[in-house]
């Protein structure tokens, strides 16, 4: 959704590309991202959380996951390192959150955020509508290491990957419209 809006995005599979950490971070300082979004999982929370500690400095971070749903205030609170949570569906949220940090815009009207104000306060701005999924373009891949996946399954032919991709939203969508940055 980002890329489709016009903004620069690097789509970056570290393990794939049998990156060491120590590359990573090399990477991580090289590009400067202005933001970096992690979809955390419960599986890896602890290694995720540690990798987003070191990041540099100046670079806001944003996550994502169930993990993130449940802990809203006391996560922002215990992992300093991140300065957003992005709750439910984020697509739209993401991109909200990308246009307000560019323009200097209100976070506070940003839908399905978690952050902190100037006065370290945990703000929830509240729920954001389910999106109609068929309005929003197909995911970021081209970017991906496709040779370096393998996952052989069901005798299907090597090298292969197998991505599957669902969204639990109702057949009646709240808002078909595409989101845009007003700046």
């Amino acid at each position: 959704l980002l890329t489709s809006c016009g903004y620069e995005t690097l789509l970056l599979d570290a393990i794939a590309r049998s990156m060491s950490e120590h590359d990573f971070f090399d990477y991580a300082r090289a590009c400067r991202p202005n933001l970096v979004v992690a979809e955390i999982s419960t599986p890896s929370f602890e290694n995720d959380l540690a990798i987003l500690a070191r990041l540099p400095e100046d670079t806001r971070v944003a996550v994502c996951g169930p993990v993130c749903m449940l802990d809203g205030d006391d996560f922002l609170n215990e992992y300093p390192q991140v300065d957003f949570i992005l709750t439910n569906e984020y697509e739209e949220s993401l991109l909200e959150l990308v246009c307000a940090l560019e323009s200097g815009g209100d976070l506070a009207a940003v839908k399905g955020l978690i952050w902190k104000d100037a006065s370290g306060r945990v703000r929830r701005n509240g729920k954001r509508p389910l999106t109609d999924i068929n309005a929003l373009p197909w995911p970021e891949r081209e970017t991906l290491p496709y040779f370096d996946y393998w996952d052989l399954v069901g005798d299907i032919p090597e090298p292969s990957a197998q991505m599957l991709s669902s969204a639990a939203a109702p057949t009646t969508a709240t808002s078909a419209r595409r989101p845009t940055c007003s700046s």
